[in-house]
């Protein structure tokens, strides 16, 4: 009898707590936007050329076809394009459909010097650039 009263204890405060939480099943619906998830990157070149990727990420659900989306360097940038780095898309990124991420290619030829490349994500047809995360400092190592 004991027991019985044990398991009844135990099914109504499992039934009492699940109870209290609410259903909800919030989800984003503002513009679509994309955003920087990181502040600050540094990559180090070493004694060859490299290729790097720069992550963007899109706020709001997955879209069927792929997004378009824009990119510019910025005032305080020490890295000279050409010399520093170049981009395999100049301006642009695209976030693949089905997917919530895009990446900037940035390639970097061996170099002798450390260098500052600041982007700021920008508007497009259909990206808005999140006002809070779209500028990255990119720190360039030999």
């Amino acid at each position: 009898m004991k027991k019985n009263y044990i398991y009844i204890l135990l099914l109504s405060v499992v039934v009492s707590l699940s109870s209290c939480f609410d259903d909800n099943e919030t989800a984003y619906e503002g513009p679509l936007q994309v955003e920087f998830p990181l502040a600050t990157k540094t990559v180090i070149v070493g004694s060859a050329a490299k290729v790097d990727s720069i992550k963007v990420q899109l706020i709001g659900p997955q879209q069927a076809a792929p997004l378009e989306g824009k990119f510019k360097v910025v005032e305080g940038t020490t890295a000279i394009e050409g010399t520093s780095y170049t981009f395999a898309t100049a301006g642009k990124f695209t976030v693949a459909a089905n997917s919530s991420f895009g990446y900037i290619v940035v390639n970097l030829p061996k170099s002798g010097s450390s260098s500052v490349l600041k982007l700021e994500l920008e508007d497009s047809d259909k990206l808005k650039a999140a006002s809070n995360y779209k500028k990255l400092t990119y720190n360039i190592k030999p």
